[in-house]
């Protein structure tokens, strides 16, 4: 469990044993980007650490005794984001990096990456993340939530995964383009840095049996301001082939 502590601004790990309703303190991580700490509605654990959000959607007082659009909140891009990552046994911070801005609900998944010594070398971790955009909350207020037409209306997300290295290396923040088995509870995902994947599109093979007979097509955005069109497999979500565009776009298939 995970509480914001607002009189040492920070957030507090904790545990509740099995059949009690007592709290053990695992340890605090303090606030990196101002006197509050960000709002947390979930977090990513694996079988050693524990990932701690800190968004720059942080409790504000003013908004407390005022209440807004954001709630209890107040969006202060310039106290930056950041990820923690605590260690279960040591309760030391094993890592603490400043990553792009971001506003994440629900973390979707989470893992160890080790090397040849079977030490971790780094953290990775997947989450919903809705493009540092806090229209999302105002989408979810009871206000629109009670006038709720029948239609429901897609939210502006994408799957932002973090990598967060424990050798003291830079983060790398990716958009995977994901494929999830929900019968097999499995997922293949394509990534290359620095880049961009839009929305991906399944064409079948003629004659196709299986699902995922057919391929993937998705366009690629890059830092450096080009692009190209990279085609899967749609069973291994290995690439097949790629073209690359004679001009800059960010056009979606």
């Amino acid at each position: 469990m995970l509480l914001s502590d607002l009189l040492n601004p920070g957030y507090l790990a904790v545990r509740m044993e099995p059949g009690t309703n007592q709290r053990k303190i695992i340890g605090l991580v303090n606030c990196r980007g101002g006197g509050a700490p960000g709002w947390v509605h979930s977090f990513a654990v694996t079988e050693r650490y524990i990932i701690i959000p800190e968004m720059p959607l942080r409790y504000s007082v003013q908004s407390l005794l005022r209440p807004t659009s954001l709630y209890a909140f107040e969006w202060c891009a310039e106290s930056k984001a950041f990820l923690h990552v605590m260690c279960k046994d040591s309760r030391k911070i094993a890592a603490s990096v400043e990553v792009p801005l971001y506003i994440a609900i629900h973390f979707i998944n989470a893992y160890e990456e080790t090397n040849e010594d079977a030490r971790v070398k780094a953290i990775i971790a997947d989450c919903c993340e809705y493009y540092a955009d806090t229209t999302l909350l105002e989408k979810l207020t009871m206000q629109n939530l009670r006038s709720f037409n029948g239609q429901d209306v897609p939210l502006n997300a994408r799957v932002g995964r973090f990598i967060i290295p424990l050798d003291g290396n830079t983060p790398t923040v990716v958009e995977p383009d994901v494929h999830l088995d929900l019968v097999k509870k499995k997922a293949k995902n394509w990534h290359e840095e620095g880049i961009v994947p839009s929305e991906p599109l399944f064409v079948a093979w003629p004659g196709a049996i299986e699902e995922a007979d057919g391929v993937v097509i998705s366009t690629i955005s890059e830092k450096i301001g080009c692009g190209y069109a990279v085609l899967l497999d749609g069973s291994t979500f290995e690439e097949i082939a790629s073209a690359r565009f004679p001009l800059w776009s960010t056009l979606r298939v």
